[in-house]
C-alpha cells in the first residue's frame, strides 16, 4: 500500500465506506463477534480476505461467519 501521508492524507484505514465505518472499526467488530463464537481471533485462524469483505460492505457477522467456515475449510 501507498504511504498516503506522504502526499499529506491520512492512511488508508481512516476512511469510511459507505457503512459509515472505517475498516479498523469494523474490523473489532468483527474480532469481537469470532471471540464471542468461537473464543479465537481472526490472528488465531487461517488466513482470510478481510479487506475484501469489508470493500465489499459485507456485515461484520457475515466476514465472521465467512471466516470461521474457512478455518474449517483449511484443517
Amino acid at each position: 500500500m501507498r504511504n498516503l501521508k506522504q502526499y499529506g492524507l491520512p492512511s488508508a484505514h481512516v476512511y469510511k465506506k459507505s457503512n459509515g465505518i472505517t475498516f479498523d472499526e469494523w474490523m473489532k467488530r468483527v474480532t469481537a463477534i469470532m471471540v464471542h463464537r468461537t473464543g479465537m481471533t481472526p490472528d488465531d485462524l487461517p488466513d482470510y480476505c478481510y479487506r475484501d469483505s469489508y470493500e465489499a460492505n459485507d456485515p461484520p457477522a457475515s466476514a465472521a461467519t465467512d471466516a470461521i467456515k474457512n478455518a474449517k475449510d483449511s484443517y
